[in-house]
């Protein structure tokens, strides 16, 4: 029901995973060998809400 009346809702989850992926993707290049995934969810999560373009650019990505 809720696809029917917002044709684009599924959509944007598509692409909030999409950026999501290619900022971890980014980060990962940029830590190098420390890479971790705890590192990075915390580094994400300490922006709380704020848009994933936002977020990387606190990141200095």
């Amino acid at each position: 029901r809720r696809y029917c009346a917002m044709p684009t809702y599924q959509m944007s989850y598509a692409v909030g995973r999409r950026e999501l992926l290619k900022l971890r993707e980014d980060y990962r290049a940029r830590a190098g060998t420390s890479y971790t995934p705890a590192a990075f969810h915390t580094d994400l999560l300490s922006y709380a809400g704020l848009p994933v373009s936002l977020a990387r650019w606190g990141m200095g990505l």
